[in-house]
């Protein structure tokens, strides 16, 4: 039999082989040559295909397994045929078999198949079962099948690029080891090891190895971000990692320059310039700003710094960047004062007598400066008690220039809070009465208050207080407050003189007497009665009424109403009644005489109405006495009247049952089986009722033979109805039989049977319940058997079996371990436990992460652990087509700036695989990139910025998020506020970039020129304006009303125009020297100011030139009329010189300056001349000389001549110089 069978597989295997060679490109398949007979109970196929077969008989009986080579006497198992087919992915087998077993013996004839697939292992375990029993209602046994196949690689001729179909299992596949293109290679850059290169075949892109690169590497600048630079080898392709700039930083006066260290030709340079500051006091720190030049700054930023800052004078702006300082200075001015905060302790005052003391506070941003250091005061007047205005100047010193005044006023105080009211009441008496009045002061501020009042509001007032008679209306009277230093003040109070108030009388009520009543009432000094009619008898709803009128309703009133009449009642009450007797009725038995009621009344007459309920149910009532048995009430009834009360009472009384005597004659048959209802209690009549031990209730209807009963006491007695009580119970015992049994397998592999009893009554119920142990799986022929009876329960579910009526047996079949392993991956406090997709990569970090992998499995145990990462989603097929499996050996981690998925293949020993994978993580640590704006910058005019960032999660500015806010650019734009703004941009990993920017308004400044624009020019927050050149205007001079310093808001500059005045000598006055003077000192302040441009000073200076000219003019005139006027009234000989000095000055005046001298002294100077003339008349030459005096009259003649000379050269030389200007 061996050899025989070794032959035949020897056949197959050939057989096989021819196949093979025919059909190189097709899926191989594979017949046996003839039947098969399996030696021992396993049959291999050739190595090429690999299948391996195992079959069995399985009793079920004992549940033992039975090979072809493990027969016994009581089991046998023979394959008598076997043949299979192996083609395109599926195998399939042919099998029969004889087989004995303890339930008997047969032949089994099956055909199976399943699907393969080369690259995953192959565990099929099929069976079928035979002999079927109708009587025990079970199966002999089945016949198993087990086949296996190792996974195993494609068959066929593949290429890396080109996919063909396996022959043998058909499926498509790509060989990625068998290359078209095997000597042909590309070389990159390696994406794990920078400091490698890959080299990959051309063909497909698969790597063949990975080596050092072999050449040095060079730095050029990164063509996107400018704060990078590539590093790349002349070996290969591909940047090999972009890193930031080594940055280097050199400084020159106020200039910063850039570069990289490396040599990839990065350079920038950065200037700082600073403009002018006005002190504000505190460190100056926006008159510098940095300007970049050249380049794109990419490395430090650039840090503003500054020395001397606070203080007017001269300070100092520092850049700093990278170790390396560039400066510049600049000047800070004098604030004016009127910008300062001036305030007082208290801000104003009113007057309370008291001298006030307003202490002066003056602030300058936020900082309190210091009297007689930054400003001094001077106040307009002293006192500060009286209502007034006091104003105070406050000059500026110091840091501070100019004036600025501020207003303490002192008010007059208002007297609104006094005021004055009527004290107590009045009530009229009939006579005039004068309200007493109460006022909260009589004096304030340590001023009297007087008080007058009137009754009209226009006056007149008095210090009488008016007085008044009638009630019913309130009396208004006006009062006047008034006091020194204070406001008068008007008011008013309202006098009420309240109606004098009359008691009502009480009126009496009288019993019902059967005649007509009255109240007993009269007319009185102070009303009259109106209405008494009284009545008869007494009134269901209330009383007879009685209406009173007052005399003088308009000062009196009743206590209860104001109205002039009051309504009283008056009442005539209803008698009372008794019972005399009271009621009373006994009950009595059923069949006896009804018993007679008993009881009376005081007043009317007594019925008696009977109600109730009969034993029967049935309701009774009447006013004759019941018959049957029941509860019952009598009630005694009166009926009552307007004039006297009715009477009802209810006695409640019983006819009772009549008895009966217990049941005799009874027998009782016991029961066969515990819990079996077949027991028997014979003798009832249908008179008769019973019950059983433990049961409340009897039950009847029955007449002969009780059967059908459960063991137990039983209780039967005679019926009552509505009229007889029930007899005393007969008891009888009916005996009980044995118990049903519950028998679970003796051998459970796999499983646990549990049941809640072991014995149970007949047609009990108990529950069961089969549950696998873990590992273990409940096969496609899992059942469960209940004496011969497949119930069909499932695994793991209890169920209740009801109504047995025999011993109950329980088997279970088809229980094998099929169970894959479970596995988990966790990373910080997430966990993923099964294989997903559409995965979010919501998961961030900023640091390095742990990944750990746990797997258990119950059933084999865990054989391996493996992982792979990925960068992306991938599908399950492309999971199971993973080759390069990395085996776990303990936590490992995943580094930042990359995404990941995590997939984990945890495989048991039995072979069963689980795939599971994580979400997709991705591993942040670059913060976002705020570009448009620098940290500290400070901008002028709206700033427009955007953040960058792969995951940016959160753009705040202030704390508030503005990501809705954002334009088709993703940008932002803070409007100009002359504030720090925080700008704080987060990704989703938490990296955090935060900048603190200030943004300027920007402002116009518009230059008018006799209210017409002539220019705009925008100018940043405290910036200064440019001014434009003044426009010339012929005959005056002009300047700019404002130096345009530190502008903080829109300004209108206006040109301020000077006329030039125009002075001609040839055409002034004497009287016009004041003027003339006071012009030239005004020009020459002008002089002194720097507004006015070098042109304007020249002509401004012309000007002065021509009024000193004509000052000149009248000082020559004033120089003749002053010699003219110190000649003597009586002219001698010695006043020649001096007459003939002043006509030689006179003569060298210009004729306009001759006709500027006073007629008078013309005149004066003409008649010292004649009478000179007379004097020198020829004299009798006989005439005596008494002294030669010749020389002195030289000398005297000389003085005059100089005179008259310098004034002549005077004249002259002004001659020439307006010469010179015409």
């Amino acid at each position: 039999m061996k050899k025989n069978i070794g032959k035949r597989i020897l056949s197959l295997a050939l057989a096989l082989v021819m196949v093979a060679g025919w059909l190189p490109r097709m899926a191989t398949e594979a017949h046996a040559a003839e039947p098969i007979t399996l030696e021992g109970n396993t049959f291999t196929t050739s190595p090429g295909q690999g299948f391996a077969f195992r079959a069995y008989f399985y009793c079920h009986e004992c549940g033992e397994y039975v090979y072809t080579d493990s027969n016994t006497e009581n089991h046998n198992f023979e394959i008598t045929s076997f043949t299979y087919k192996i083609a395109n992915g599926t195998a399939e087998w042919n099998l029969t078999a004889n087989y004995q077993g303890c339930r008997g013996s047969g032949t089994g004839i099956n055909t199976y198949s399943c699907s393969y697939n080369c690259t995953e292992k192959l565990n099929r375990f099929l069976l079928k079962s035979y002999g079927w029993d109708p009587n025990t209602r079970t199966y002999h046994g089945a016949i198993c099948v087990y086949i296996t196949r190792e996974k195993t690689t494609h068959q066929g001729d593949a290429t890396c690029k080109t996919a063909k179909n396996c022959t043998l299992c058909g499926t498509s596949y790509t060989n990625a080891s068998n290359h078209e293109k095997p000597d042909e290679f590309t070389y990159s850059v390696n994406t794990s090891d920078s400091t490698k290169h890959d080299k990959k075949y051309a063909c497909c892109g698969a790597t063949m190895e990975t080596v050092v690169h072999t050449a040095e590497p060079t730095y050029t600048v990164n063509a996107t971000d400018h704060t990078k630079h590539d590093k790349t080898y002349s070996c290969c392709e591909g940047i090999a990692e972009t890193t930031g700039h080594s940055y280097t930083y050199a400084a020159d006066s106020f200039v910063l320059t850039e570069t990289c260290s490396n040599g990839c030709g990065h350079q920038a340079i950065a200037s700082i310039v600073a403009g002018e500051a006005i002190y504000t006091g505190s460190e100056i720190t926006d008159a510098a700003t940095i300007s970049y030049d050249s380049g794109t700054w990419a490395g430090a930023t650039p840090v503003l710094s500054y020395e001397n800052n606070v203080k007017v004078g001269t300070a100092t702006a520092k850049m700093t960047a990278g170790g390396a300082t560039a400066s510049t200075t600049f000047k800070i001015n004098p604030a004016s004062i009127s910008y300062a905060t001036v305030t007082f302790d208290p801000e104003n005052g009113t007057y309370n007598g008291n001298a006030y003391t307003p202490g002066v506070t003056v602030t300058f941003n936020g900082a309190t400066l210091l009297e007689d250091t930054d400003y001094t005061l001077s106040w307009d007047k002293s006192g500060f008690t009286n209502a007034d205005t006091y104003t105070v100047t406050v000059t500026g010193e110091g840091n501070f220039e100019g004036t600025t005044e501020r207003t303490f006023t002192i008010s007059a105080a208002n007297l609104a809070d006094v005021k004055v009211e009527q004290v107590g009441t009045l009530t009229y008496t009939g006579e005039a009465l004068t309200p007493a009045v109460s006022a909260n002061a009589v004096a304030v501020n340590n001023q009297p208050i007087t008080f007058t009042y009137s009754t009209e509001s226009e006056g007149p007032y008095s210090t009488e207080i008016p007085s008044f008679t009638n009630a019913g209306w309130a009396h208004t009277v006006y009062y006047r407050v008034t006091a020194d230093n204070h406001n008068t003040y008007f008011g008013s109070f309202l006098v009420e003189i309240e109606k004098a108030t009359v008691t009502e009388p009480t009126i009496a009520s009288k019993p019902y007497n059967g005649s007509v009543q009255t109240a007993d009432i009269t007319d009185t000094e102070l009303y009259t009665v109106v209405k008494n009619d009284g009545g008869t008898g007494a009134k269901e709803n209330g009383c007879y009424d009685v209406v009173l009128e007052l005399k003088d309703s308009a000062n009196y009133k009743w206590s209860t109403t104001d109205n002039a009449q009051v309504t009283l009642q008056f009442k005539i009450t209803r008698a009372e009644n008794e019972w005399t007797v009271d009621p009373s009725i006994t009950g009595w038995t059923y069949g006896e005489a009804a018993k007679v009621p008993v009881g009376e009344a005081k007043f009317g007459e007594v019925s008696v109405e009977y109600s109730g309920t009969t034993n029967g149910g049935a309701a009774y009532s009447s006013s004759v006495a019941p018959t049957e048995a029941g509860s019952y009430t009598a009630t005694f009834i009166v009926q009552e009247t307007e004039d006297y009360k009715g009477l009802e009472t209810s006695v409640d009384f019983t006819i009772a049952k009549a008895d009966q005597a217990a049941p005799t004659g009874l027998t009782k048959t016991d029961t066969t089986y515990f819990g079996k209802a077949d027991g028997k209690i014979s003798g009832l009549t249908s008179a008769m009722e019973f019950r059983k031990e433990g049961d409340s209730t009897y039950t009847a209807g029955f007449d002969g033979t009780l059967e059908y009963l459960a063991a137990g006491t039983y209780y039967v007695r005679y019926q009552g109805d509505a009229n007889h009580n029930p007899s005393p119970d007969a008891v009888v015992t009916v005996n009980a039989g044995r118990k049903l049994q519950i028998v679970v397998p003796q051998n459970q592999v796999g499983y646990t049977v549990t049941v809640n009893k072991t014995e149970m009554e007949y047609e009990g119920s108990y529950t069961l319940k089969v549950e696998i142990h873990e590992g273990y799986t409940a096969t496609e022929d899992f059942k469960i058997i209940i004496s011969n009876w497949e119930c069909g329960q499932q695994a793991g579910v209890e169920k209740t079996y009801m109504n047995a009526i025999a011993d109950q047996i329980i088997e279970v079949r088809g229980v094998a371990d099929i169970t894959p392993p479970a596995a988990e991956i966790k990373v910080k406090e997430n966990k993923w436990t099964s294989f997903w997709n559409n995965l979010t990569f919501s998961l961030f970090f900023k640091e390095t992460q742990d990944v750990t992998i746990t797997a258990v499995d119950a059933g084999s145990g865990v054989n391996t652990v493996q992982y792979y990462l990925a960068g992306g989603e991938l599908e399950i097929d492309e999971v199971r087509a993973i080759t390069n499996w990395v085996d776990y050996n303990g936590t490992f981690k995943i580094d930042p700036n990359n995404r990941y998925v995590v997939y984990a293949k945890v495989t048991d020993n039995a072979g069963n695989v689980e795939y599971i994978n994580s979400e997709g993580i991705v591993l942040d640590a670059t913060a976002p990139v705020l570009y448009g704006i620098e940290n500290g910058g400070v901008y002028h005019g709206d700033k427009v910025f955007k953040a960058t960032d792969d995951y940016l999660r959160t753009l705040k500015v202030d704390g508030v998020d503005v990501m809705a806010e954002l334009n088709g650019d993703n940008e932002y734009k803070i409007i100009a506020d002359n504030a720090e703004h925080t700008v704080t941009a987060i990704d989703e990993a938490g990296n955090v970039t935060e900048y603190k920017i200030t943004v300027y308004k920007n402002y116009t400044v518009t230059y008018k020129i006799d209210g017409e624009t002539v220019d705009t020019q925008t100018v940043g927050h405290g910036k200064d304006a440019n001014l434009p050149a003044v426009p010339a205007k012929n005959g005056y001079v002009g300047k700019w009303d404002s130096d345009g310093k530190n502008i903080t808001g829109d300004t209108t500059i206006t040109v301020v125009y000077t006329e030039i005045p125009v002075v001609k000598p040839n055409d002034v006055k004497p009287e016009d020297r004041t003027d003339l003077e006071d012009t030239k000192a005004k020009l020459e302040d002008m002089l002194k100011d720097d507004s006015y441009t070098d042109e304007d000073k020249k002509n401004i200076q012309d000007a002065i030139d021509d009024i000193d000219d004509a000052l000149e003019v009248i000082g020559n005139v004033e120089a003749v009329e002053d010699l003219i006027d110190k000649l003597p009234e009586n002219i001698t000989k010695n006043d020649e010189d001096a007459i003939k000095a002043a006509d030689d000055a006179y003569h060298a005046l210009s004729d306009y300056e001759k006709a500027l001298v006073d007629e008078a002294a013309k005149k004066a100077l003409d008649d010292a001349k004649a009478a000179l003339a007379e004097l020198n008349k020829p004299a009798d030459t006989d005439s005596p000389q008494t002294g030669d005096n010749s020389n002195m009259f030289l000398w005297i003649a000389l003085l005059f001549i100089s005179g008259g000379a310098v004034i002549t050269l005077t004249v002259v030389d002004r001659k020439r110089r307006m010469a010179n200007k015409r």
